[in-house]
């Protein structure tokens, strides 16, 4: 239902690097087949030795379908590709996705490390909230473009709403509005807090 209501595309057929990008690249990426091929191609061409020398000293993750697919180079001169197996989800939508990521992330790092999650979307700032006592590192949202970018602490606002409100937040913000629900006509989210 939801896919329906974002719209689609036609399929555009990706052939290799000298394909053209589309005009309307939003209207593109509205469609699920043009999602599929993009990261297949993507996939693709980053496991060639040519990019080793740019994986090195890090790793990109690509979420294809249920699974998660790194890549890095431990030696400039090739790309490694690995399965994360604890990154495999069935969960469609990337907001949910960002909270197994950021609680994998979390299992790697020291207690004073911190995950920073990127995102403009209102759904994983209130899931990030919802979910912070699985995280166990701090967390910051940045958020924001230009002179409006803003980097928020969950951690804080975790703190200064509570544990309870911060649980409850999921199912408020579903019921007030969300990207697959609308709101009350003249009724925010601020009224019925």
């Amino acid at each position: 239902m939801e896919r329906c209501c974002r719209g689609s595309a036609a399929t555009h057929i990706i052939g290799g690097l000298m394909t053209k990008m589309p005009n309307d690249f939003a209207a593109f990426m509205s469609s699920a087949d043009n999602k599929r091929q993009l990261i297949t191609f993507m996939l693709s061409e980053w496991q060639q030795s040519r990019y080793a020398n740019s994986l090195h000293d890090r790793t990109i993750f690509f979420v294809y379908e249920e699974s998660c697919i790194a890549l890095h180079s431990p030696d400039r001169v090739s790309v490694v590709t690995e399965d994360i197996r604890e990154l495999a989800s069935s969960q469609e939508e990337a907001d949910t996705r960002i909270i197994l990521h950021c609680v994998c992330a979390a299992s790697s790092l020291t207690p004073d490390g911190v995950v920073v999650v990127k995102s403009s979307d209102t759904d994983v700032f209130v899931l990030l909230l919802a979910h912070h006592t699985n995280i166990s590192v701090s967390v910051v949202l940045v958020t924001g473009t230009g002179n409006n970018k803003r980097m928020l602490s969950i951690d804080a606002i975790h703190d200064s709403i509570g544990s309870e409100v911060a649980a409850a937040l999921p199912g408020f913000h579903a019921f007030t509005g969300c990207d697959t629900t609308s709101c009350f006509v003249r009724k925010g989210k601020r009224k019925p807090y």
